[in-house]
């Protein structure tokens, strides 16, 4: 399985998973990441995929739509490296179909600047 925890920083959960991860597991890291949003009340959350050799496609890194975030949600995916950050980027551009905001970036802390804009 791959590396993958969910921590509280402030207004926000941070949650951070490895590119090796199947789709199953990136469904089931966004299932947990709602849950705990739901449980704290918040409508934000970054996510770091962290990479471990692989890049994974779009099917694995917009999963989050299967989660069920409420409506205004917003998550910050961050990439720290360039194939990674295109993979992200392509997730982006395809929650404009979903009520969710979702953004891509390349360092973390652009994504925890743009989570914390009101």
């Amino acid at each position: 399985m791959a590396h993958q925890q969910i921590t509280e920083h402030g207004e926000y959960l941070r949650g951070v998973i490895g590119d090796k991860a199947s789709v199953d597991d990136f469904n089931a890291f966004y299932q947990e990441l709602k849950r705990r949003c739901a449980e704290r009340g918040c409508d934000r959350a970054l996510v770091v995929v962290m990479p471990e050799d692989a890049v994974p496609g779009k099917d694995r890194l917009d999963t989050y739509k299967n989660a069920g975030f409420i409506d205004g949600f917003k998550l910050a995916l961050v990439c720290a490296a360039w194939t990674l950050y295109q993979a992200c980027n392509q997730a982006e551009r395809a929650a404009a179909a979903a009520r969710i905001t979702v953004r891509a970036f390349f360092h973390e802390m652009e994504a925890v600047r743009w989570l914390n804009q009101q």
